[in-house]
């Protein structure tokens, strides 16, 4: 029976923390995105992330971007990937906005490569360069070999 109390209490409690996911700041958002030890919490440490990257918090645009490539599971149909890859481009995007470097490249290679959208060499040259004059080195190399090839 305490068994039963126990598990009950933790059900009522789990659902109160976590259905809302709320947070009221972007520094508040980020820090709730994750456990003491640096963890992203699950389901509702992306919804912290995404809550975080609206208030225009970079590193919970780039961090949700990452977390939907890492976790692209081994056994996901195309079709899953390619929406895995779209949600990952459009947290680049918005960390590129915000002028991540790092963000821009990467949303500029699934233009070159067609990584969860059509491949678009106008929209890659577009990313690389803002990438190369945010002076990220990548960008500005991929930025030239993309041109190059296109001669």
């Amino acid at each position: 029976m305490k068994k039963l109390l126990v598990l009950g209490v933790l059900s009522l409690w789990g659902t109160s923390v976590f259905a809302n996911c709320e947070c009221t700041s972007a520094e508040d958002c980020y820090q709730k995105a994750y456990d003491p030890y640096g963890y992203c919490l699950g389901e509702c440490g992306k919804q912290y992330c995404a809550k975080a990257c609206d208030f225009k918090n970079v590193n919970a645009c780039f961090d949700l971007a990452n977390h939907y490539i890492e976790t692209i599971p081994g056994n996901a149909t195309a079709e899953q990937e390619k929406e895995i890859l779209a949600l990952s481009l459009e947290y680049s995007k918005k960390a590129c906005d915000l002028n991540d470097a790092m963000s821009c490249n990467s949303v500029a290679l699934a233009y070159k490569n067609g990584d969860g959208v059509d491949v678009n060499n106008n929209e890659a040259i577009k990313y690389f360069d803002k990438a190369c004059k945010l002076n990220y080195n990548s960008g500005c190399t991929n930025l030239k070999e993309l041109k190059d090839s296109m001669k």
